[in-house]
């Protein structure tokens, strides 16, 4: 794993982690021990073990850093904390930060301690990459998130919209993210998304003769 920045960087430019990919695996099934590795696109990788048992549940991270020329070997737990769920049964999982102790279910490689962080402990401000984008560009990059968010929900393991009649929290969040596509697509076709020299144009073809 090489060195990062401690600069303002958005989420996408950072190695984080998902507890959602290790649920994927089977990670933390009762009285279960899992051994893999994770790696990503930029070809850096971790090792990990994943256990579960009445006493204790955890990720254990194992990978190497390098920095100014020095290698320096990582081994270290991330410990894992339930929470009951909204809808009254059964539970959620949560990763523990090692650095806040702030429950969250994505953790982040800080460059300072070379240790994997809940967002809020991340040495630098993050950003998102919509936070990123052009002014005019704005809504047509959030429609397109958004539209890659709800693709992503949709091949995940079969959620359902209601629970003894009511409306479930992915229920809500579906129809949130609905919402904000609708406002962005309407705001995308806007004259103020229109480009300079496109809207200079409409002006001077608009003008009165």
């Amino acid at each position: 794993m090489g060195r990062y920045s401690t600069g303002a960087v958005s989420v996408g430019q950072v190695l984080q982690i998902r507890l959602t990919k290790f649920l994927k695996i089977g990670c933390f099934r009762r009285n279960h021990i899992t051994i893999g590795s994770y790696k990503w696109p930029t070809g850096s990788i971790i090792s990990f073990e994943s256990r579960s048992t009445a006493e204790e549940k955890f990720l254990r991270l194992r990978y190497t850093t390098t920095s100014q020329g020095e290698s320096r070997n990582h081994n270290y737990k991330i410990q894992l904390a339930t929470v009951p769920s909204n809808l009254g049964k059964g539970e959620v999982l949560y990763f523990v930060c090692p650095e806040s102790n702030r429950l969250c279910r994505a953790l982040y490689f800080s460059p300072r301690t070379q240790t994997f962080v809940s967002r809020q402990a991340f040495p630098a401000r993050m950003y998102y990459p919509l936070q990123f984008s052009a002014k005019r560009g704005r809504a047509n990059d959030q429609y397109w998130h958004i539209e890659s968010t709800l693709k992503e929900l949709a091949n995940q393991r079969k959620e359902t919209f209601l629970y003894k009649g009511e409306k479930t929290q992915y229920c809500r969040r579906i129809e949130q993210l609905l919402e904000k596509q609708a406002e962005a697509d309407r705001l995308r076709w806007s004259y103020e998304s229109y480009p300079y020299a496109l809207r200079k144009e409409m002006v001077r073809l608009l003008k009165p003769r």
